[in-house]
């Protein structure tokens, strides 16, 4: 009698541990699955504005700078970018409103110029980046009291970028996804959009 109530505990712990199992491999797959779902739709808005920067240094012969003030515009001083990391000018580009799919505000990186690109990875390869913050981390929970000042919140990126894209003197940048990480990005290279003047 004893032995067949050993046995039925031994049967209801595997069963109910073969349970946790399951449920647990299933809230994984479902965790990755969303994670996967949310970067392939973050690519879209990226994609399109990663074209629009292309037509316009087509028909201008440049990249326009970072919008540095909230605006929706370009922001030169005596020619040249008065900010190398803003949000995308996207009424320079004439593409208001242009949003990634948590409504945030594109952000965007410009190089100098050819001889001093931006880094991707460790690698000098960009003539701009483009950004999408993605949701705010618990890190980042002040966000929605910086944007009802947007000229403040330009001037903070680390309320909406993370690790090294949130650092001055936004020369580096990392596509390298993490736990502590959920920026997208994309990036022009010089050959990118000369090739097509």
């Amino acid at each position: 009698m004893m032995a067949a109530n050993r046995f039925d505990q031994r049967l209801v712990i595997l069963f109910v541990g073969g349970l946790l199992l399951i449920l647990s491999i299933n809230f994984t797959t479902l965790h990755h699955s969303k994670k996967l779902a949310q970067t392939a739709a973050l690519q879209v808005p990226l994609q399109q504005a990663q074209d629009y920067l292309q037509q316009y240094a087509t028909q201008h012969q440049q990249l326009p700078c970072a919008d540095g003030n909230g605006d929706g515009y370009s922001d030169v001083m005596k020619q040249h970018c008065q900010y190398r990391l803003g949000w995308l000018p996207e009424r320079t580009l004439k593409k208001p409103g242009l949003r990634d799919e948590y409504g945030e505000k594109f952000w965007y990186a410009v190089a100098d110029d050819a001889q001093h690109l931006l880094s991707i990875n460790g690698q000098a390869v960009a003539s701009a980046v483009l950004l999408s913050a993605g949701p705010a981390l618990d890190t980042q929970a002040t966000r929605r009291d910086a944007l009802a000042d947007p000229i403040n919140t330009v001037l903070q990126p680390e309320l909406f970028l993370e690790g090294i894209n949130a650092q001055p003197p936004w020369q580096q940048f990392s596509s390298l996804g993490s736990l502590h990480s959920n920026d997208q990005l994309l990036w022009i290279t010089p050959t990118a959009w000369q090739t097509s003047l």
